[in-house]
């Protein structure tokens, strides 16, 4: 067997060594070019930068990105000879935008696979990427920006994924209410324009969502009670409900319990999302029940009073949501028919 050659091995050292030695000079002399760049006077931002001065953003920019790229260059010789390199004094890589023509240093990967563009690693206490934006409500210290999946996403094995000291800003994603187009996750926060915020309780497109909280927490009030409808009542129209049927019934006037006259008008303002009620029915036949929802629902998933016997006169109370045109909508179910009342109580907004 052949033993190593030695030689080789010191002169592979050696040429490591001088390539150590001539990047970190060249770090040293951009160094002192920084400092001097930075002990200049800076152009004003509000005359136009043209000729010399634009040179001297340029090349300021320039002698920055150029700093950056030596001292990657010893930390990568050091990673060679040394797997624990001692702490650095200043960054691996510095980069400064002082130019009024383009304002990013931008990073990008040829690669033609899958890989990360950047990735940076902290030594105990330190901060892997420090962000300090300009001045300006449209600056920021870190921003991020993806065509699908996240712009910004952290994890942490026992700190905080993601942490601010200050405030914490959602942009909004679209009118009042929450999503009714778009595909979501599990758990995803948005905002709406009227300062509502919700959350994802059911994924899919736009899944299933919950307020969390309201711009304008809804405040109940209540009212002295008014007759809202009544079936037997000539107006706004006499009519039994039929076992089968639906009535979207207008609860925003107050009515004559005799003639079904309006008497006031916005009892129950606009903005209303919930009324308090009480349901009375009479003249019932068979047995079944009604279902009271929103004017604006599809279908019901629960009974709100229910009759046994024909002839049955009784009532039930209970809380419903309206709907933007100030109705509900009373179903009838399990095969009988009836007339029915609705009085007013209070209303939520």
């Amino acid at each position: 067997m052949s033993q190593p050659d030695t030689g080789s091995t010191t002169g592979i050292t050696t040429g490591i060594e001088a390539r150590l030695a001539e990047l970190e000079a060249t770090v040293a002399r951009l160094t002192a070019e920084n400092a001097a760049l930075l002990a200049r006077h800076e152009p004003d931002a509000h005359t136009t930068t043209s000729g010399a001065g634009m040179d001297e953003s340029v090349s300021r920019r320039r002698a920055f990105t150029r700093l950056g790229g030596a001292a990657l260059g010893v930390a990568t010789v050091y990673g060679v000879t040394n797997a624990a390199p001692a702490a650095a004094a200043s960054s691996a890589i510095l980069s400064e935008v002082d130019n009024p023509v383009s304002d990013k240093t931008s990073i990008s990967s040829l690669a033609p696979f899958e890989a990360d563009v950047l990735t940076v690693r902290a030594r105990t206490n330190g901060d892997a990427i420090t962000g300090f934006g300009g001045v300006g409500a449209q600056s920021a210290g870190v921003w991020g920006q993806a065509e699908s999946g996240w712009g910004v996403y952290g994890t942490s094995n026992t700190g905080y994924a993601i942490y601010a000291a200050g405030r914490i800003g959602i942009a909004s994603f679209g009118p009042k209410g929450s999503p009714t187009a778009g595909t979501y996750a599990l758990r995803d926060i948005v905002g709406d324009d009227a300062g509502n915020l919700y959350c994802c309780v059911e994924a899919g497109a736009p899944g299933k969502w919950r307020l969390i909280n309201a711009a304008v927490a809804p405040q109940f009030h209540p009212i002295a009670p008014i007759r809202a409808y009544d079936s037997r009542a000539p107006l706004p129209g006499a009519a039994i409900l039929a076992a089968g049927a639906s009535r979207a019934v207008s609860i925003a006037d107050a009515r004559d319990i005799v003639t079904g006259v309006v008497t006031a008008t916005s009892a129950v303002p606009l903005g209303a999302t919930a009324i308090t009620f009480n349901l009375t029915i009479a003249n019932t036949t068979a047995n079944g029940f009604l279902a009271v929802t929103a004017g604006d629902a599809t279908a019901y998933a629960a009974s709100t009073i229910n009759w046994t016997a024909a002839k049955t006169t009784i009532a039930n109370g209970g809380v419903v949501p309206v709907s933007a045109a100030r109705e509900i909508k009373v179903w009838a179910g399990g095969g009988g028919s009836t007339d029915f009342v609705v009085d007013v109580t209070g209303y939520y907004s």
